[in-house]
């Protein structure tokens, strides 16, 4: 039994007992994966990422690390977590397959329920905690916006960015990245000290997440002496392929706002399933995590 919350709300918006929930097109069209979408421009270029970040979990430092992927068109580029949204297209179909089965559904367990459930184990009861990026991040260099798109299966926001191109400085320091020879440069952005080290080599101003203006790609970035890190881990060249957004009804919201909503989406999800029955509860994650942005 797949446990995956997506599966369980695909179940509970399409199940008789739930027919007071009323959805939108939008919704509809979401869930299903039938959205329009506008194309912004097209991609030459693909550039993967490891990004490591680090957290405390109840007093102990964990290390956290996920890919991203940076489709790069002459105007536009978008950084988004694409195994994050492979896995959300997996989950569309097994929750199609899913739902025929169900036949009850409870929102909540109690503290008592789940720590019971906990104590049984069996192969029933899950516990999950969300994995990867939902956030899809696009960047205008032309105009210095950025539009970040996230949210869940119910609403979705928009958050538009002002992002002044970054003054870096040029140092004289080279390393080797993928096999690109790559210089040194550094800057202040909302906070926080970046190294970065670009390769003239692909002359392309842009880099991972909301970092550009350099004379080359940026391939490797050190926040902080090593509090986060993007390292790049892959290219791959691309014919024309179409960098798109959502024709969505989006929620206008601040960076603020949508920074909440990063660290709302970490919450632990229980499931459990019997005879045809869900029971689902949430608990608050108790990770914590320092954010990018100090400003």
């Amino acid at each position: 039994m797949k446990n995956i919350f997506l599966l369980i709300f695909l179940v509970v918006i399409n199940n008789p007992l739930y027919s007071q929930f009323v959805m939108s097109k939008s919704t509809s069209d979401r869930i299903e994966g039938k959205l329009k979408k506008e194309i912004l421009d097209k991609a030459s270029l693909r550039c993967w990422y490891e990004f490591t970040q680090y957290c405390l979990n109840e007093g102990v430092k964990e290390q956290v690390v996920d890919t991203f992927t940076l489709d790069i068109g002459p105007k536009y580029s978008v950084y988004y977590d694409q195994n994050r949204i492979m896995r959300d297209s997996l989950d569309r179909a097994e929750g199609e397959k899913l739902r025929p089965r169900v036949k009850l559904i409870r929102q909540h367990m109690t503290k008592g329920e789940i720590d019971a459930l906990r104590g049984q184990g069996g192969g029933n009861y899950r516990e999950l905690l969300s994995k990867g990026e939902t956030a899809v991040l696009y960047k205008d260099r032309k105009r210095q916006k950025a539009t970040i798109i996230d949210g869940s299966i119910t609403e979705m926001y928009k958050c538009m960015d002002e992002i002044p191109l970054q003054s870096w400085e040029l140092k004289e320091d080279t390393m080797t990245i993928l096999g690109y020879v790559s210089q040194k440069a550094e800057t202040t952005f909302r906070g926080r000290r970046y190294v970065a080290w670009f390769t003239p080599d692909i002359p392309l101003q842009d880099g991972p997440w909301k970092l550009y203006g350099l004379p080359g790609l940026i391939l490797k970035v050190l926040v902080d002496d090593g509090l986060f890190i993007f390292q790049a881990i892959g290219l791959q060249k691309l014919d024309s392929f179409p960098i798109t957004m959502n024709k969505d009804q989006y929620v206008t919201t601040d960076r603020k706002q949508i920074r909440k909503l990063a660290f709302k989406k970490n919450n632990k999800r229980h499931f459990l399933g019997t005879d045809g029955t869900f029971s689902m509860s949430f608990e608050a994650d108790k990770r914590i995590f320092d954010e990018l942005e100090r400003e």
